[in-house]
């Protein structure tokens, strides 16, 4: 039985409650989130257990910092201290998990909570944008490719990647 799972999950930066949903059946399941990148979150067995995950952001960071920075600590060492573990964090992302019922909350003001999600959202656009402009290049060269030589294309392994990111653009 294998100890590690790795899934790509398809939500939305903003959808917090989505992702801690899904966190919270995968825990149900035995499997806990330990690590997430931009190509996929990393999952290790656990026994199943009902646990209450929380997503946290935070706008603070760089890309170029070392990690973790001091004020993010601190941040997690409050968090730790409430009763909640880090399971796995990304530049601007912390996902919390507490096993208690009913846990405190580490976000308490919606204010204070929507005003970060917006920092942190205007650090994350650059790359969505630059994403999307790339497919739709890489689909208007396949198209331009397809209407002058659609041989080439279906003979050519190169234009394989492009057939899988051009179709990406219609499932994202």
């Amino acid at each position: 039985m294998k100890n590690k799972r790795w899934e790509m999950p398809l939500f939305s930066f903003y959808d917090r409650t989505g992702m801690e949903r899904y966190l919270e059946k995968r825990a149900r399941q035995g499997w806990l989130l330990e690590k997430m990148s931009g190509l996929g979150w990393t999952f290790r067995r656990i026994p199943p257990r009902p646990l209450t995950f929380t997503v946290s952001y935070y706008d603070q960071t760089s890309l170029y910092e070392p990690e973790p920075s001091e004020r993010r600590q601190i941040f997690r060492d409050f968090c730790e201290h409430a009763g909640w573990r880090l399971a796995a964090a990304s530049p601007w992302l912390q996902v919390f998990y507490n096993d208690q019922p009913d846990p405190v909350p580490i976000e308490t003001d919606p204010k204070l909570e929507l005003a970060s999600i917006h920092r942190a959202g205007k650090k994350v656009l650059p790359a969505y944008i630059l994403t999307i402009l790339l497919r739709f290049w890489l689909g208007g060269s396949w198209v331009w490719q397809f209407l002058h030589d659609p041989l080439d294309l279906l003979v050519d392994p190169g234009w394989a990647s492009v057939d899988l990111m051009f179709g990406g653009c219609f499932c994202t």
